[in-house]
């Protein structure tokens, strides 16, 4: 079986390519090439917004939730604790990331727009007990729109495709940078 890269979500993403992105399946379009986990924390907060439950059941499946276990939510309450402006779901994720895949084989990312988050990650990559508990590693970390253009790049998606992304993402909630929109619409 091939070596699927691994992305690994927050909240974001996840609500963008269900209600942002209206003019492609992006999660159907990119089933065959990776495969894309969260968390139960991402997962639960989402499910909290009633809308996105209809969403999210229906690409069930496609985004896998994966539970944290004992040590990882003692990472989590302990990065909570001290970088109090995160959220536990991009927090989650990040810890996801760290302990499962940054030190593995597989090819993976994590995909998180919280500009705090990454701003952060550098001084969380270096904080002891965090070393302590992953061990001493770098984080393969973009964005939303960073990924729309590796598809770009892949021919996942179509110059047309990409246009029209842009475009959903112009007239959505979305909020991104008019340089990033400028990349992405080419």
């Amino acid at each position: 079986m091939e070596n699927r890269t691994v992305k690994i979500l927050d909240a974001t993403i996840i609500s963008s390519f269900i209600y942002d992105i209206s003019s492609l399946d992006l999660f159907e379009r990119c089933e065959k090439s990776y495969d894309f986990i969260t968390t139960e924390v991402v997962s639960d907060e989402i499910k909290r917004t009633p809308s996105s439950m209809k969403g999210l059941r229906r690409k069930s499946g496609l985004v896998r939730p994966i539970e944290l276990n004992e040590k990882e939510n003692e990472l989590l309450a302990y990065l909570s604790a001290r970088y109090p402006g995160l959220h536990s779901g991009e927090l989650s994720a990040l810890i996801l990331t760290a302990s499962r895949y940054a030190n593995g084989p597989q090819r993976y990312y994590y995909i998180t727009d919280d500009n705090l988050m990454r701003k952060s990650l550098k001084k969380i990559e270096k904080d002891p007990v965090f070393q302590e508990f992953v061990g001493n590693v770098i984080i393969s970390c973009t964005g939303t729109i960073g990924f729309l253009l590796h598809l770009c790049n892949k021919g996942i998606i179509s110059s047309s495709e990409r246009l029209q992304i842009a475009e959903d993402l112009e007239q959505s909630t979305f909020y991104c940078s008019e340089d990033l929109l400028k990349r992405l619409k080419g």
